[in-house]
């Protein structure tokens, strides 16, 4: 199985190992009129098998991605970065601000970096988290799990 294919299933099992927990949750206390014991016990051995397939299946992932992890890493802190940039405030030139009274008065606001230093920074981390995301998709698709 390549990673590509071993990533989808981490996702599907982890899916529905939050299925198994909101069932459990649910079933968890009841009238003891409809108290299924037996129900219970097969969703808490399910819960315990896909918990130990999903662990079992990041750990084999975790392993066979060592070789990219400082790719990986680069994506991650760029993303962390393209959020701050987009997040940062801009504002810049005069502007009027009311207070709680009422009053009106006007501010003269300094960016360092303007709308469009911002707009510009957020293409170029694109353009890296895009080439790094090529990059690792490349690897997943030809490096099976398994070897």
């Amino acid at each position: 199985m390549k990673i590509a294919k071993a990533l989808k299933l981490k996702n599907r099992l982890a899916g529905e190992l939050n299925r198994i927990k909101g069932l459990i949750e649910r079933e968890n206390s009841r009238l003891e009129k409809s108290f299924d014991s037996e129900k219970m016990e097969n969703l808490c051995k399910s819960f315990y098998e896909t918990k130990a397939d999903l662990i079992q299946l990041k750990a084999k992932i975790q392993m066979k991605t060592a070789p990219i992890a400082e790719k990986l890493i680069a994506m991650a802190e760029a993303k962390d970065e393209m959020t701050f940039f987009q997040s940062l405030s801009t504002t810049d030139g005069e502007v009027e601000k009311s207070h709680y009274s009422g009053e009106s008065k006007m501010l003269v606001y300094k960016a360092h970096y303007t709308q469009n230093d911002v707009d510009n920074k957020v293409i170029e981390i694109q353009a890296q988290i895009d080439a790094l995301q090529d990059e690792i998709d490349e690897y997943n698709a030809s490096t099976s799990i398994l070897d």
